[in-house]
């Protein structure tokens, strides 16, 4: 399982990829984006633990990013910046930034402040685990406060797989229940697609984020606690 799920807000392409690569090799699930808007499109489909970000970005700058994300989120903010005045420092920390990293930035150090950030996060919101249940019988997924999700098909045969083993990475072809490895492109971007819209319902109808993580080159993981009800044999 990966440390942690990391999106890297960088508009120089060649810098980006080589956060990314450097993080994954570190462990992390890291993914990169350009700007604000490919941002929230990625974070809509799974939200992340930590948020890498340029200041100068064309369209909306990383300031004004990290400013609404913390609004909405206590996800974790490192400013990566060539900025190095002291009132840009402090203008990130107003702006709800955990971290302040200056370019040319040492990538060990990068993948180092991450995972301390992600450790000190997981630290202040520790406590006992709420549960979610998977009703079989009744095709619905019950939120921790109590609130019931509906499910189609393609969600029911999703969460069902997932339900068999929880917190453990199950893999896209248990899901789909695909043997063709020559077609899973396709069934994994089907699975994508079936994954993003059940996050939103989850979030609308239950207020809760749905606690399903990708598990990079395997498939996806339920990790929160979760009980099964089904029909008495």
């Amino acid at each position: 399982m990966a440390q942690g799920r990391v999106i890297v807000v960088e508009d120089e392409a060649d810098l980006r990829d080589s956060i990314c690569a450097f993080l994954t090799s570190s462990g992390f699930d890291a993914h990169g984006v350009p700007g604000g808007a490919d941002l929230d499109a990625l974070w809509r489909q799974e939200p992340a633990d930590i948020l890498v970000l340029d200041i100068g970005l064309p369209g909306e700058d990383g300031l004004s990013i990290a400013r609404r994300m913390r609004a909405i989120s206590n996800v974790g903010i490192i400013i990566l910046t060539a900025r190095v005045q002291a009132e840009d420092r402090v203008s990130g920390i107003e702006c709800g930034a955990d971290n302040y990293l200056v370019k040319p930035v040492v990538l060990r150090e990068l993948a180092l402040t991450a995972e301390r950030l992600i450790e000190r996060l997981r630290r202040n919101t520790a406590g006992p685990e709420l549960e979610w249940v998977f009703d079989s019988i009744r095709w619905r997924l019950v939120a921790p406060n109590g609130a019931e999700v509906a499910l189609t098909s393609a969600e029911f045969r999703l969460l069902n797989a997932l339900a068999l083993s929880p917190g453990a990475a199950v893999g896209c072809e248990v899901i789909m229940g695909v043997a063709d490895k020559s077609a899973m492109e396709s069934h994994r971007r089907s699975l994508d697609s079936v994954l993003s819209r059940l996050r939103r319902k989850v979030e609308t109808e239950s207020g809760h984020s749905l606690p399903i993580k990708s598990v990079r080159s395997v498939g996806y993981a339920f990790t929160a606690p979760l009980s099964r009800v089904e029909a008495a044999a």
